[in-house]
């Protein structure tokens, strides 16, 4: 019994290793005949090797030695052979030969087991790259093709294909992406040119005669990647640095003396070509930013550039064979060269005394009677200076009759005059001139100052005058105490394109001096010199011209006194603008977090039934979709704006709205309402809910920014989302001395030196959702530079010594933006202004 017991076993064993045995050798027969069938199928396998980094001209290419395709296998009749390229990156596309193209006289043979394709037949198997030969997958041929119908590949990464068939059968296998050949192009890499400029130490204000006389030279060192030929063309920019305001000129995109030429290893900038980059500086060849293209011109309206730091730029972009514009050749704030201009006295003359040392309350501000009374002012400012006793000074007082303002006493006849005075200092002495100042009336006060050199003229602000300042010379019977009764109105309520045209209109001399309500006059002059329409600009606006509060109208020839501003560090101003352009590009994770939310916020449209569902909600939703196809080039601040927007109202969402009472209810309306402002500024296709369409006609009339050629812009595919781009702001903080008349500081060291700004979206809430939380900048107020969209923030300043806040204020961007957007592409900074206690 054990023994058979065993023998059992044993055969047991033998069968399981037989019954294994049975099954790898089936398992190897099916692998054999599927191959064998394959073999069967595809009797032929084509194989494409690229030796090297492509060339644009795709033809010129496949012809090369570079490329080699082999067919192997055995195969009795003849065959043609076919082909495709693919762009791998950055955008897909393919180029195969057409369905209904036949290889005609080409056929393909094996005599031994193998052969290699002659070079018309590697073209024959693209139909000679004839575009009619030829079938196109997300791309077309006029965005691919010169103007010889020669097809360039854009830089990218590329597969090459080739398979054979017999009359429309495949004899190879169309899908054998292993025997295909990767190849490159790049043949205008970004930055790839380095350009150096040298400005020689005398420049001209006119600085094309200071080019067109070799005062600039420039240099570009390039170097064509193999079997590339680059064309760029050149552009220009000149920037001034100091003082303020910032003056930009650069080429316009409709120049088109800036012809594309092919830059060698070592290739000279010539003067005639510096020259055609600013379009010979012919009027609409180039453009003006910072300031009136008018005030840069001479009486023979030649570009004249006032005094001032500079520098002057040259960069290259790419020109195509096909006609488009392509990425920088080389960086636009590399090429440069610094030079100063000093032509003239520059900035004309300000009273000191009286204006700084008034006594006593009053609307223009009191002067204690006295013998003799100091009248001081300051020189002419130039950052080149200017030699002592060059200037002489004619002074005047004019009497300021009831029911007039300051500027209006220029008609009056003068109450006291004396010229050619030697010093900025007079001491009138009231003894010896007893009628010409009276107890209790108003007075106006201006000085000229003048060349002592009558055959040097030198160019001074305002032909030379100061501005008018008045003074009230002792107590009157009934002294007037400053109302401050301007009040801020809303943006649509401002009318601020009827009166800017009105300005405008009146300013170029085609229209009159028109009246214009105190309410609109004030938002006119604070938006037209670059500062933001808000309580705490008009207040000091007011102190500054108290006047203006006795009136309810006012001309538009009025030339009110301004504040003086603290300039921005060039230092801070330099990196600001690293940071700024940082801003303006997209980000990755807000783009991923967008996706998240928006996710999040189709699931929960699509399972809950809520009130705000019905209308509202759906709409956002369905707009939020439609924007999420530009995401992926919308700036990173309005990006996270937007998740900041939506991270609120989900959390509300997901709270329990139905526990929510009216004014938490309107709150969240508030937040979708801000997130539709938001995707209405980002760009002009998702504008759905542009709240102010009829009111901003300026604004709709923008379709696309200069600079984007024709195609961008037919194609909303390409239309960018900084349509609308993050304006930069100026901050600085103010506050006014107690003693009366206040008078108002902005460049104490305390201002200058120890807040920081914050701001928020007003509708942002809700303190319980621990991704809501407000912004800060991380340079002082004072010297701040901040980049927001057109929406309305709640801002305020800390003090980061003693912890102490500025009031809280809403600030509406509107009027800035609408300024900017007729400014394009070179705004000049607005100016935030935040009142300190």
């Amino acid at each position: 019994m054990k023994i058979l017991t065993n023998k059992f076993n044993t055969i047991k064993i033998k069968g399981t290793n037989i019954f294994a045995l049975l099954f790898s050798f089936l398992l190897v027969c099916i692998t054999v005949c599927a191959f064998a069938q394959q073999s069967q199928l595809y009797p032929l396998t084509t194989s494409t090797k690229v030796g090297s980094a492509g060339t644009a001209d795709v033809k010129q290419f496949i012809s090369s030695v570079a490329v080699t395709v082999t067919v192997s296998g055995k195969y009795a009749d003849g065959f043609q052979v076919y082909g495709t390229i693919e762009c791998l990156s950055p955008k897909q596309f393919t180029i195969t030969t057409s369905s209904e193209y036949r290889v005609m006289n080409d056929n393909v043979t094996i005599p031994a087991g193998s052969v290699m394709l002659t070079q018309s037949q590697k073209l024959n198997a693209f139909g000679n790259f004839i575009p009619a030969n030829l079938a196109l997958k997300n791309i077309d041929f006029g965005s691919i093709t010169d103007s010889k119908n020669n097809i360039i590949l854009p830089d990218g990464v590329y597969r090459i294909c080739h398979f054979a068939k017999f009359n429309t059968q495949f004899i190879s296998n169309p899908s054998a992406v292993a025997e295909c050949g990767i190849f490159t192009i790049t043949c205008q890499p970004i930055n790839g040119a380095r350009i150096t400029t040298i400005v020689k130490p005398v420049v001209s204000p006119d600085i094309s005669q200071t080019i067109a006389n070799s005062g600039i030279t420039s240099t570009m060192q390039f170097s064509n990647p193999i079997g590339c030929v680059s064309q760029v063309r050149l552009y220009g920019k000149i920037e001034r640095i100091s003082p303020l305001p910032q003056i930009t000129i650069t080429t316009s995109s409709d120049n088109r003396l800036n012809v594309p030429f092919t830059p060698g290893n070592s290739t000279p900038i010539t003067a005639t070509m510096q020259l055609q980059a600013f379009g010979n500086f012919v009027d609409g060849n180039y453009l003006v930013g910072g300031v009136n293209p008018a005030t840069l011109k001479d009486v023979r309206n030649n570009l004249r550039l006032p005094d001032g730091n500079y520098r002057i730029c040259y960069y290259t972009r790419y020109f195509s064979p096909t006609g488009a514009i392509g990425g920088n050749a080389s960086n636009p704030d590399l090429g440069c060269g610094n030079f100063t201009i000093c032509n003239g006295a520059g900035v004309a003359p300000q009273f000191t005394q009286p204006v700084n040392n008034l006594t006593a309350t009053s609307l223009l501000g009191l002067v204690k009677p006295a013998s003799p009374v100091i009248f001081t002012w300051t020189p002419p400012q130039s950052s080149c200076g200017i030699a002592a006793g060059a200037l002489t000074y004619d002074f005047e007082i004019r009497e300021i009759l009831n029911n007039q303002s300051i500027t209006d006493a220029l008609n009056n006849p003068y109450v006291f005059r004396k010229t050619v005075l030697p010093s900025t200092t007079f001491l009138l002495d009231t003894n010896l001139n007893r009628n010409v100042l009276q107890v209790g009336k108003k007075y106006a006060i201006r000085v000229r100052a003048l060349s002592a050199n009558p055959g040097k003229l030198l160019e001074i602000d305002n032909n030379g005058y100061s501005r008018v300042e008045g003074f009230q010379y002792g107590n009157s019977a009934d002294p007037q105490v400053p109302k401050f009764n301007v009040s801020y109105i809303p943006f649509l309520e401002r009318r601020s394109d009827f009166w800017d045209n009105k300005l405008t209109d009146f300013e170029n001399k085609k229209g009159g001096d028109t009246l214009v309500p105190m309410n609109q006059y004030v938002p006119l002059v604070l938006t037209k010199n670059n500062i933001v329409y808000s309580p705490d600009a008009i207040e000091l606006f007011l102190v500054l011209n108290p006047e203006l509060t006795e009136m309810d109208k006012v001309k538009l020839s009025y030339a009110p006194k301004l504040p003086d501003l603290a300039a921005v560090p060039i230092k801070d101003a330099r990196n600001f603008i690293t940071e700024h352009a940082m801003n303006l590009t997209p980000d990755v994770v807000e783009e991923n977090r967008f996706k998240k939310y928006l996710d999040s916020l189709n699931l929960y449209v699509r399972t809950q039934k809520t009130t705000v569902q019905g209308s509202e909600l759906v709409e956002l939703v369905k707009h939020l979709n439609t924007f999420s196809r530009q995401v992926r080039i919308t700036d990173r601040v309005t990006m996270n704006l937007i998740n900041t927007l939506l991270s609120e109202l989900l959390f509300e969402l997901k709270a329990n709205l139905a526990l929510l009472n009216r004014r938490d209810f309107n709150l969240l309306k508030s937040v979708m309402a801000n997130i539709e402002e938001l995707l209405t500024s980002t760009s002009e296709v998702t504008s759905f809910l542009n709240k102010y369409e009829d009111q901003i006609l300026s604004y709709n009339k923008i379709k696309h920014p200069v600079g984007y050629s024709n195609t961008e812009a037919e194609n909303p595919e390409y239309l960018p989302a900084l349509m609308d781009p993050l304006l930069p702001f100026n901050v600085i903080l103010c506050r006014y001395t107690k003693t009366q008349p206040s008078t108002p500081i902005l460049t104490t060291p305390d201002l200058m030196g120890t807040y920081k700004v914050f701001y928020v979206l007003s509708t942002l809430y809700n303190h319980k959702n621990p991704e809501i939380n407000a912004k800060s900048t991380n340079t002082p107020a004072s010297t701040a530079q901040v980049s927001l969209p057109k929406t309305t923030f709640k801002l305020w300043a800390e003090n980061i010594l003693n912890r102490t806040k500025t009031k809280e204020q809403d600030i509406d961007f509107m009027d800035a933006f609408l300024r900017s957007k007729k400014r394009w592409p070179y705004p000049k900074h607005f100016t935030i202004i935040i009142k300190a206690e």
